[in-house]
C-alpha cells in the first residue's frame, strides 16, 4: 500500500490502497540450483516460481558472499551455500545487487525502471517522467535516470528501434526478451568476470524436452531481432550457446518483488542461485527496499528460522501453498530434479495435509478430514476428521469437477482484477461459496488461492469493508502453512492492521477515534505486524517504516481519545 503517512486521511477520502498482501505464488524465489534439493529446516516458505539453478562447471569470485558464508560442493546435489556462524530468525545473511533486474509489462509504465518505486509511492503531486528518446522506461528523479543510463544506453535504441516497427506508442518487448537484452549488454560490457558469473549457471540443456527447446529457439529469435546479431553472437557464439543462454534465464530468474511483496519483474543474481530447495526452507529471498544509491545491495536473505554453524542455507522454489503432487511436477518439470526433503516424503497416510483438506462437518468441530485423492481414487470415498474421529464420506467425481471449476474461475478472475474489477470480485465470491459448501478448508488449494485473489481484488477497488475479514482469514489459513516470520503472512497480517484503520467504521471518524478498545486492538495487531515484518524482511525495510508510523499515529489517536474522556 502507499503513502501510509496519509492513512488516516484516506478514511475519509478512500484513496488508492495497493495490495499489501500477495498470493504466496507471487513471493520472491529463492533460487535453485543444478541440484537435487535438500531436506530443510523447520520452516516453511512460500516462493514464486522464478528460481535459479547453478552450476558445478566452474567456482566462480562472488564480491557479496560474507565471511560468514561459504560455498560447498554437496554430493549428488552440486554446490549449496553454508553458514559458518549462527544465524538468528529474522537476520539478513546476505545482500546483493543482481546482475540484472527488469519490470515486468505490467509495472514498466508505472515505476521507476532504476528503484523500482511505484508512482503511487511518490510524493504527493510528484510524477514519473519518462526517457526522453525511447518514451518507455519512466524515471522517479534525475538521479535514478542518471544511475541506469549504463544498462539503459544500448537498451534505449533497441526499444526505439522495437517502438517504431510495432508502430504504436506504449509498445515494449515482454519481460523475458528485455531482460535477456540487458544481460546480453552487461555480459558484453562486463568482460570476463561478468561472463564468468552467467556461465555459471546451469542450463540443463540436455534435460530440456523437444517443445522446451524449440520455446527457447523461439525466445532466442526474438531476442536476436531485439539486441542485433553481432551483440547476441559477441555472447553466443553458437545455436547451443543461444539455448543455454534461454535456459539460464528460464531456470535461475528471481521474482523481483516490492518491499510489499508484489511481483513486478524479474532479477538474476548468481550469487543467490547458489543457494539450495528445500519444500521446509530456513531462508527466504526479499527486496525490502527500493534500489537506491543508499541502498546498492537491494535483494537480501533473510534467515525465517534459527540457522546454526554448518547449516546450509535453503529455499524454496515452488509455491509452498500446492499439494505435493503439484510441486514435485513443478520441480521436475522446470528444474529437473525430484524433491527428496522431509515434507516430500511424509507419507499421505501419515497426517492431513491442510494444502488438502476439508472441514469436519460435525458441529462445533475444527478438524480437518484428508481429501480424496482425485487422481487415484473415484466414487463415494469415506475419511475420518483427524480431530474427532467422525467418519465423513466424499465424492471424488464431485470434488475432481468442484477444484477444476474453482481453478478456471480463478484463472479468469486473475486476468480481470485490475481491469473489471467487478466481475473478478463477483466471481471470487461465487468461488468461495462453492468451496465453503463443499466443506473446503481455507488452507486447501484451490481456497487459499482464490482468497488472496479475492483479497487483492478488493483493495485495488478501494472496498476496505469487505477486504478486512478477508484478510483476516488469508491471515490465519497462512498461520497453519508457515512459520511466524515468513514473508507471505507477515504481508497479510500487516494488510489486517492497516485494514482496521481504512476499513473499520469506515466513514465515521469520530466513533472510530472514540472506539478506545478498537484503537487498543488495532494497536497490537500492528505491533505483532512489526515483528513479523522484521522478522521476514530484515530490518530497515520500507514496511518496517510505515507499520511504526501507524503505530505512532494510532497511539497518539488512542491517548488523546483518552485525555479526551478523561476531561
Amino acid at each position: 500500500m502507499s503513502d501510509w503517512k496519509a492513512l488516516k486521511e484516506r478514511r475519509t477520502q478512500k484513496g488508492p490502497l495497493l495490495a499489501s498482501t500477495t498470493s504466496t505464488r507471487e513471493e520472491p524465489v529463492a533460487s535453485p540450483q543444478e541440484k537435487n534439493n535438500a531436506e530443510g529446516g523447520a520452516a516453511e516458505a512460500a516462493s514464486s516460481p522464478a528460481s535459479p539453478v547453478a552450476s558445478t562447471s566452474k567456482l566462480v569470485q562472488h564480491d557479496d558472499l560474507p565471511s560468514t558464508l561459504e560455498v560447498r560442493e554437496v554430493v549428488g546435489r552440486g554446490r549449496g551455500i553454508f553458514t559458518k556462524t549462527d544465524i538468528s530468525t529474522g537476520t539478513t545473511a546476505l545482500s546483493t545487487a543482481p546482475l540484472v533486474s527488469v519490470l515486468d509489462n505490467n509495472n514498466i509504465f508505472s515505476r521507476c525502471s532504476a528503484c523500482f518505486i511505484a508512482e503511487d509511492d511518490l510524493t504527493p503531486g510528484k510524477l514519473l517522467s519518462q526517457c526522453s528518446l525511447c518514451h518507455s522506461l519512466r524515471y522517479c528523479s534525475a538521479a535514478c535516470q542518471k544511475r541506469d543510463w549504463v544498462a539503459h544506453k544500448h537498451e534505449c535504441k533497441a526499444l526505439i528501434t522495437f517502438r517504431n516497427a510495432a508502430k504504436g506508442e506504449g509498445i515494449v518487448p515482454d519481460t523475458p526478451i528485455r531482460a535477456l537484452g540487458r544481460l546480453l549488454w552487461a555480459m558484453e560490457k562486463g568482460g570476463c568476470s561478468y561472463r564468468a558469473q552467467v556461465e555459471s549457471l546451469q542450463s540443463h540443456r540436455e534435460e530440456l524436452t523437444s517443445e522446451q527447446k524449440e520455446q527457447f529457439f523461439q525466445l532466442s529469435v526474438s531476442v536476436a531481432s531485439y539486441v542485433g546479431q553481432q551483440t547476441l553472437a559477441a555472447s553466443c557464439s553458437s545455436a547451443a550457446a543461444i539455448i543455454d543462454l534461454c535456459s539460464r534465464f528460464t531456470s535461475n530468474s528471481f521474482s523481483l518483488t516490492s518491499p510489499h511483496l508484489s511481483n513486478i519483474g524479474v532479477s538474476i543474481s548468481p550469487l543467490v542461485a547458489l543457494i539450495n530447495h528445500a519444500c521446509l526452507p530456513n531462508a527466504v529471498v526479499v527486496f525490502p527496499s527500493y534500489h537506491t544509491s543508499s541502498n546498492p545491495q537491494p535483494m537480501r536473505v533473510v534467515a525465517i528460522r534459527d540457522i546454526k554453524p554448518g547449516e546450509e542455507l535453503l529455499t524454496s522454489y515452488v509455491d509452498l501453498g500446492l499439494p505435493l503432487r503439484r510441486r514435485k511436477a513443478q520441480l521436475r518439470e522446470s528444474y529437473h530434479f525430484e524433491c527428496t526433503c522431509a515434507l516430500c516424503f511424509k507419507r499421505r497416510a501419515e497426517w492431513v495435509d491442510p494444502r488438502e483438506a476439508l472441514k469436519c462437518r460435525k458441529e462445533q468441530c475444527v478438524g480437518l478430514l484428508r481429501m480424496p485423492d482425485v487422481e487415484l481414487q473415484n466414487g463415494d470415498v469415506e475419511t475420518a476428521c483427524e480431530t474427532c474421529g467422525g467418519a465423513t464420506s466424499t465424492n471424488v467425481e464431485h470434488l475432481k469437477a468442484t477444484i477444476a471449476t474453482a481453478e478456471s474461475e480463478l484463472a479468469a478472475a486473475e486476468s480481470l482484477q485490475y481491469t473489471d474489477s467487478a466481475a473478478a470480485t463477483s466471481s471470487l465470491f461465487d468461488s468461495v461459496a462453492v468451496l465453503q459448501a463443499a466443506s473446503f478448508a481455507p488452507t486447501s488449494h484451490p481456497y487459499l488461492p482464490t482468497l488472496q485473489t479475492l483479497l487483492a481484488t478488493l483493495l485495488h477497488s478501494q472496498s476496505f469493508v469487505q477486504a478486512l475479514p478477508t484478510a483476516q482469514l488469508v491471515y490465519t489459513s497462512l498461520c497453519t502453512l508457515h512459520p511466524q516470520g515468513h514473508p507471505a503472512r507477515a504481508i497479510a497480517l500487516a494488510a489486517v492492521g492497516k485494514l482496521r484503520i481504512v476499513g473499520t467504521n469506515s466513514g465515521d471518524e469520530e466513533r472510530y477515534w472514540r472506539d478506545e478498545a478498537g484503537l487498543q486492538e488495532t494497536v497490537g495487531v500492528l505491533v505483532e505486524g512489526l515483528k513479523e515484518v522484521v522478522a521476514a524482511f530484515g530490518r530497515g525495510g520500507v514496511l518496517e517504516g510505515e507499520l511504526r508510523d501507524l503505530i505512532r499515529q494510532t497511539e497518539e489517536g488512542l491517548k488523546m481519545t483518552r485525555m479526551a474522556r478523561g476531561l
